[in-house]
């Protein structure tokens, strides 16, 4: 009896498991039938749903939840149909709400996100399963579009030219989608078939996300897990013309402008050129550009940088943004600063001017003017993927001719070239294999410049990079490997490539590296870099390890960026989370890291690990922690070119909390504590506020303070002929203020306006000098000796002198790093209307304020004073672009 009982309940068992795996079937691999309609009436896009097209067709529902409850059906129902005519692709959605009046309709600007409710159509026209044209509207009408990449990559960046709607009623919400076919990728067939998807985000629903075609969390990437779009039958694109012509009007306000040959503060400027766009039938868009406004809207962040090391910022130039996926070429991994490097770095284009000007010996300069950054002639670039599953990517810029003016004591006046006429080109391409499991690609990068007859010969003539890289995954996806093989090759006068050996990165005249060979003589230089990384994508168990090498010659900063090569790293990465939610925790996230680095010698430079986890509580607030633990290294760079120096052990731990993003008042707190061997101790303590009063008007806040009690911090180098050279270091206490302020007022969907503030505040104090004594010794007192007595500071000549034998004579002069107190204000004011469909207006004020000291003490009131007192810099500007549709 017992054994029929249990034969029972394994049969109904059984039954049940075969029940839930149809259901689980049919939540995947979902097919929706596109249905066509004539143009006329077609629809109006209200976001309504009342057209008579509507009633077409059957409805898509039974969304299912990814989050929290993953696998679960959704708790607010989701359903949508597809239509077409011969120009568009039609979504019409409702969103089921159970109490409408409650639901997150936050109004913003287009393309900003906000934490409302959101529905999301991503479509494969390529049906590539790896990339995706994906199309939100939120209950306030918001659109934001995005292109996804490589499964589960995104460009945030990415813009194209459609139209949509919302409408809240007493059910909930629903939206229109209007997308041309011009906007998407294909090749034309009698049947079709697109990958296709739809999802929401149901904040007003415990930040629940559903999905039409469901996929578990455990699963790798995105595309690939998409639905099916069928009933699409021959559709054609015309494949326009853009045109968008634009003007801008500017004037720089400004005492600092005055001078004794510039008696005005002011400065006009007047520009007009203008952008083309061509999407092409096989896939490929072609953006080319004359005469570009490059000007940023948001200033980069105010930074203050005592490294040798050159500081990266963020691309917010809209042409080099658009496309950015298909040319980048990574020649890192993860979210460290080695995810900064890569072969193409825009920001080289359009640069400050980086040669000196070069003056009369003969004569007395009174005044130099140089330009602040360097103008683009024009740029083109065609990007995009064909039928066949290759991605191309080719740019082309040029860059003008550039001239400092140099005023002489004697009237006369020269004009120097700083920086010299430059052709950058790029070719990427990468191709597809297996549905998307498998792709390989290439590049080639160049620079070259004009020099002759500029006198200019610290600068590459030319400069030449290349790759091969490879994205394999097996296995359902569920391992995966990443490679690389990079080179360079750069040419020049014997002073150009003499400062790139010497440059930061590699310092290859330092006397104790055997294993680098300074040639003074040399006028090329070449190196390689390569990767290999494996990673287990899928489960709750996750992880990966690697090796990344670069060459001591490798250089890539004419257009890419890379800030330490001599390296050889591997690391190892363990993950461990959970997207159930339990009595705690909605998720949680735990990582384990591991990383060793040497140079080519074998030298052991860096040796570290941390632990650290984040999780999302029940009441959706969120919290972090982590602790960081390194051993001793040694450091080729610190010396700035001499000899390696040891580094002591250390340690950190870092935190930060966040409450719920649903409400109109959002905190968030962040710490950092940093200690190592030789008592060099720091800290970081921060707080982030919003308030969001109106639903189309928030306000935020952001403060950092941070201290900095260094026990051995750069001075500089003390040389004199025939004697060894000597590497002064201090201690120094640090403070930091940094202060952020933003506000977003949008009154409808295409007219906002927005400002953004930043004060920055930073002092260093210097003290107890000393000297490199013996640099690999392990203790702190061995390895400096203290000159606190013998050094000292002329400010009427701005120089050190190191009486080092103590005989009341001093051996050494130098310039050094002293005292400072630095000060910045950044803001801008911006209005912004989009009338039409791709057409701007914009109406700009920056102001900008700096004060530099040589005080290192940090006082908020007389500071703040020494700010606002110096003389500012004013920019308004006005700029109006039109797209017109040939």
């Amino acid at each position: 009896m017992r054994k029929i009982v249990l034969s029972i309940c394994l049969v109904i068992i059984g039954i049940h498991a075969l029940q839930a795996q149809e259901n689980n079937n049919a939540r995947q691999n979902r097919v929706v039938e596109a249905i066509y309609i004539h143009q006329n009436p077609g629809v109006h896009l209200d976001g309504k749903l009342d057209e008579q097209v509507w009633k077409k067709g059957v409805w898509q529902s039974d969304f299912t939840q990814h989050a929290p409850h993953d696998g679960e059906p959704a708790s607010c129902k989701t359903q949508f149909k597809v239509l077409y005519d011969d120009e568009y692709l039609y979504i019409g959605a409702r969103a089921y709400d159970p109490n409408p009046s409650e639901i997150k309709a936050f109004l913003s600007r287009r393309d900003e996100y906000t934490h409302s409710d959101w529905m999301y159509v991503s479509i494969d026209s390529y049906n590539d399963n790896r990339t995706a044209f994906e199309f939100g509207i939120n209950a306030a009408g918001v659109l934001h579009d995005i292109r996804r990449y490589d499964d589960g990559n995104v460009d945030w960046d990415w813009d194209a030219v459609w139209d949509g709607s919302a409408h809240i009623d007493h059910e909930g919400w629903t939206a229109e989608w209007r997308i041309p076919f011009s906007e998407l990728r294909f090749t034309s067939s009698p049947e079709m078939e697109w990958g296709f998807h739809v999802y929401r985000e149901a904040p007003n629903c415990d930040n629940e996300v559903s999905l039409w075609n469901h996929w578990p969390k455990s699963n790798n990437g995105m595309v690939s897990n998409f639905g099916t779009l069928k009933g699409l039958k021959n559709v054609q694109t015309a494949n326009p013309v853009y045109v968008i012509p634009y003007g801008v009007g500017r004037a720089d306000i400004s005492e600092n402008l005055k001078t004794d040959h510039h008696p005005e503060k002011y400065d006009l400027l007047a520009r007009i050129g203008g952008d083309i766009r061509y999407s092409s039938p096989i896939g490929l868009t072609l953006n080319a550009t004359i005469n570009p406004d490059f000007g940023q809207v948001e200033a980069d962040p105010a930074d203050y940088n005592l490294t040798n090391f050159e500081t990266y910022f963020s691309e917010k130039r809209t042409f080099f943004m658009e496309g950015a996926n298909i040319l980048q070429f990574p020649l890192g991994f993860g979210d460290g600063d080695m995810a900064y490097n890569t072969l193409f770095y825009t920001r080289r284009i359009g640069r400050t001017p980086t040669a000196s000007a070069q003056t009369d010996d003969n004569k007395t300069v009174d005044e130099i003017q140089s330009p602040d950054e360097t103008n683009i002639l024009g740029a083109a670039k065609v990007t995009g993927k064909t039928a066949s599953g290759i991605s191309i990517g080719v740019m082309d810029a040029l860059t003008a001719e550039e001239t400092a003016t140099v005023y002489y004591d004697d009237g006369t006046k020269d004009h120097p070239v700083v920086e010299p006429l430059t052709n950058y080109g790029l070719v990427r391409l990468q191709k597809d294999y297996h549905d998307g499991e498998t792709t390989v690609g290439g590049i080639l990068t160049s620079v070259n410049r004009k020099l002759d007859g500029t006198g200019i010969t610290s600068l590459h003539s030319s400069a030449y990079t290349g790759g091969l890289d490879i994205n394999h995954r097996f296995a359902e996806n569920e391992y995966s490997f990443i490679g690389h093989l990079a080179f360079s090759h750069v040419m020049g006068d014997t002073t150009a490539i003499q400062r790139t050996q010497k440059h930061p990165s590699r310092y290859f005249q330092r006397t104790d590296a055997d294993h680098l060979s300074y040639d003074p003589t040399r006028e090329s230089l070449s190196g390689y870099s390569a990767k290999a990384i494996f990673l287990k994508n899928r489960g709750h168990f996750r992880g990966g390890s690697g090796l990344v090498v670069t060459s001591p010659g490798f250089e890539v900063n004419d257009l890419g960026y890379y800030r330490s090569v001599d390296d050889i790293m591997s690391f190892l990465w363990l993950q461990y989370q959970d997207w159930e939610p339990g009595s705690v925790y909605k998720q949680i996230y735990i990582n384990h890291n591991m990383w060793i680095n040497y140079d080519y010698s074998g030298t052991r430079k860096v040796f570290g690990g941390n632990v650290n986890y984040s999780g999302v509580f029940l009441n959706n607030w969120s919290h972090g922690l982590g602790i960081n633990l390194s051993a001793y290294g040694v450091s080729p760079y610190f010396n700035r070119g001499g000899p390696a120096l040891r580094t002591p052990s250390n340690w950190n731990v870092w935190t930060s909390v966040e409450s719920d993003e649903r409400k109109k008042v959002i905190w968030g707190m962040f710490g950092y504590y940093f200690k190592n061997k030789d008592n060099v101790t720091g800290f970081e303590i921060g707080q982030e506020l919003t308030y969001r009063p109106l639903n189309n008007f928030h306000l935020s806040a952001e403060m950092s303070f941070n201290v900095l009690d260094d026990t051995w911090s750069w001075i500089g180098k003390a040389e004199a002929d025939g004697l060894e050279t000597q590497y002064i270091w201090a201690d120094m206490y640090q403070e930091t203020l940094n202060l952020t302020f933003r506000a977003d007022w949008t009154l409808t969907p295409k007219l906002s306006l927005q400002y953004y503030a930043q004060p920055f505040i930073t002092a260093g104090d210097y003290s107890n000098y000393k000297r490199v004594d013996h640099p690999m010794a392990k203790e702190f007192k061995e390895r400096f000796e203290n000159v606190n007595d013998r050094i000292a500071y002329d400010e009427e000549d701005e120089e050190f002198s190191l009486d080092l034998d103590d005989d009341g004579s001093a051996e050494y002069t130098f310039q050094g790093q002293t005292d400072f107190n630095y000060k910045q204000f950044r803001s801008n004011l911006v209005l912004r209307w989009e009338y039409s469909s791709g057409s701007t207006f914009y109406l700009v004020w920056s102001q900008g304020f700096t004060d530099y000291r040589s005080l290192g003490n940090f006082e908020f009131n007389r500071d703040i004073q020494d700010l606002f007192g110096a003389p500012g810099d004013n920019v308004v500007m006005v700029k109006m672009s039109h797209m017109f549709k040939i």
